[in-house]
């Protein structure tokens, strides 16, 4: 973003870029969840992590085109992705934590 000072289109690409990476990301997931498939505490988990990513590459694939309505919106965004993965328990639940019984 550095030269561009927030071009529609330079912000679009970055918007791109980062749904191309999430997308880059949902084989693992779903690799684990077939390793893990009888084990009934990861199942929440795990659909809470897809729920997660598939989130994610949908707000970065919307930033695309709102890119040229205001590059502020598509920063936001990715801002909003980044911080949902500082915050994982709003994702993933707090009995995800602990508690087995």
């Amino acid at each position: 973003m550095g030269d561009n000072r927030f071009a529609p289109f330079a912000t679009a690409l970055y918007a791109a870029v980062l749904a191309l990476a999430g997308i880059s990301f949902v084989p693992m997931p779903l690799a684990v969840t077939a390793q893990l498939e009888d084990e009934p505490s990861y199942r929440p988990v795990g659909r809470r992590v897809l729920t997660k990513n598939v989130a994610s590459i949908s707000i970065y694939a919307a930033g695309v085109p709102l890119a040229f309505v205001h590059p502020a919106i598509t920063v936001a965004l990715a801002f909003l992705v980044s911080a949902s993965y500082f915050l994982p328990s709003v994702w993933l639940g707090e009995e995800s934590a602990g508690g087995h019984s």
